[in-house]
């Protein structure tokens, strides 16, 4: 449905994980204006923008989600990848612990939590527990995979772990690897 922003949105996201970035952020531009409240679009188009090499409106973007999100960690997380591919690892990496701490005693992280977690870690360059947050997210099922194809996930995507995580993720028939 081409007036539904879901819709919308949700060709951006298959363009983005098939890496065909200025098709996805156009969507992600016309689900946003179709629904100027929904913070996931402009979290998804920040993305979008940094794999464009557009760090200045990569971080406009993030910064809006994380107003229009409110209390969404979700939003902030993504700021924190923003920020840290951006050239602001000590900042980044210093708001990342503080939400970390939310989350360091659980065994099993769900998914939307667990990739974005991922994310933020492989960013700012601690790969390693990137791949323990990984390790603990549940369920593994095509859900999580969807999202272990984006890119940000490219400096981890041939270690073991993470093609262990990817594999037990993957979908009957789905490709190996994005």
């Amino acid at each position: 449905d081409p007036s539904a922003p879901q819709a919308v949105a949700d060709r951006g996201f298959i363009a983005y994980n098939l890496r065909r970035y200025p098709e996805a952020v156009r969507w992600y531009d016309s689900a946003s204006v179709m629904d100027s409240t929904a913070w996931q679009n402009l979290v998804f188009r920040a993305r979008i923008r940094l794999e464009l090499g557009d760090g200045a409106g990569a971080r406009a973007d993030a910064r809006a989600a994380v107003r229009i999100g409110g209390a969404q960690r979700l939003a902030e997380l993504v700021a924190i990848q923003v920020d840290a591919r951006t050239g602001d690892s000590v900042g980044a990496r210093s708001r990342l612990d503080s939400l970390l701490a939310v989350f360091a005693p659980a065994d099993s992280i769900p998914v939307r939590d667990g990739y974005e977690i991922a994310l933020a870690l492989v960013a700012t360059g601690q790969r390693q527990r990137a791949l323990d947050v990984l390790e603990r997210t549940r369920p593994r099922r095509p859900w999580l995979w969807t999202y272990l194809l984006f890119p940000g996930f490219d400096p981890v995507r041939q270690d073991p772990r993470f093609q262990r995580v990817f594999e037990e993720s993957r979908p009957p028939g789905a490709p190996r690897l994005p």
